[in-house]
């Protein structure tokens, strides 16, 4: 089973060092979430963050459209995790906003439960992320 999550956090993986401020924090970000996720097992990335434009009144009761990264990843260790894991462990881990967000972060923390989320996980089956 591997896992999915979706967040109005820009956590683009730019590889970018110190010397190109804003994408270094882009960076920053995506680092934050592997080191949160690598807490119990070494994660395996399926798919690096991508950004969407979307609709994100369903997934996050925010009317209008807004900016989404979507990241697909598995786990070495089966059955090391799980959503209710995920979630709480990423639960107010700070990060840094003024990104790319179309959406203000207050506080600046990923927000996966209690509420107003910016980040959910899903379970998705390997077969289904083959397609």
């Amino acid at each position: 089973m591997a896992f999915m999550i979706k967040t109005l956090v820009d956590i683009t993986n730019t590889n970018a060092k110190k010397e190109h401020a804003f994408e270094h924090q882009q960076q920053q970000n995506f680092l934050t979430l592997l080191q949160t996720i690598s807490l119990r097992s070494n994660p395996v990335i399926l798919e690096l963050p991508s950004c969407s434009n979307i609709d994100t009144e369903s997934v996050f009761n925010i009317k209008g459209k807004n900016n989404v990264w979507t990241m697909i990843f598995d786990f070495e260790a089966e059955a090391s995790h799980s959503l209710e894991m995920l979630t709480n462990d990423l639960d107010l881990v700070p990060v840094i906003q003024g990104l790319n967000e179309t959406v203000i972060l207050s506080p600046s923390v990923f927000f996966t439960s209690n509420g107003s989320v910016n980040s959910v996980f899903y379970e998705i089956s390997l077969a289904e992320f083959d397609k």
